[in-house]
């Protein structure tokens, strides 16, 4: 659970880059609070799916660190496209049919996919497989460490 919380901590600063260019991009006037939604989901879509895929199988690879750099990169477009068309009016006492925000915010995410994925796809892939191979480095000398002081006392 530690690895894939920090693993989600690594994303977050692609997303606040992307807040970062809404919010020069905004007016005053709109959508409140989809920062957010938008660091919400940069966060916890990697982080779970790094659970998920490497953390709870125990089976750490750098192409399986890649892979949920990807998608993550992906899901984080979805959610957060999810959490402002479904959350964001909620906020503020609209209803809206969770049918209506989930086929708006697949159109919404691939949209962005396809504007802002040359970013955010290799992006995602550099992370994760930066921080697979950080993970992997951290065990092996954890081992060795420990090998060593077995040898120590022996």
């Amino acid at each position: 659970m530690k690895q894939s919380l920090l693993f989600g901590f690594y994303c977050l600063p692609v997303g606040l880059l992307i807040i970062g260019k809404l919010l020069s991009d905004m007016n005053n006037n709109d959508e409140r609070g989809f920062w957010i939604f938008i660091a919400t989901a940069s966060f916890s879509a990697p982080a779970f799916l790094w659970y998920l895929i490497i953390e709870r199988k125990k089976r750490l690879s750098i192409k399986r660190g890649i892979v949920v750099g990807v998608l993550g990169a992906v899901l984080s477009h979805y959610f957060g496209w999810f959490f402002i068309l479904y959350i964001g009016p909620a906020l503020d006492g609209e209803i809206i049919n969770p049918l209506f925000s989930m086929k708006a915010a697949l159109t919404g995410s691939t949209v962005s996919l396809l504007l802002f994925g040359l970013l955010h796809l290799p992006l995602g892939a550099l992370i994760g497989r930066y921080y697979a191979n950080y993970v992997k480095e951290t065990k092996h000398k954890t081992l060795l460490k420990k090998a060593a002081d077995i040898l120590k006392i022996i």
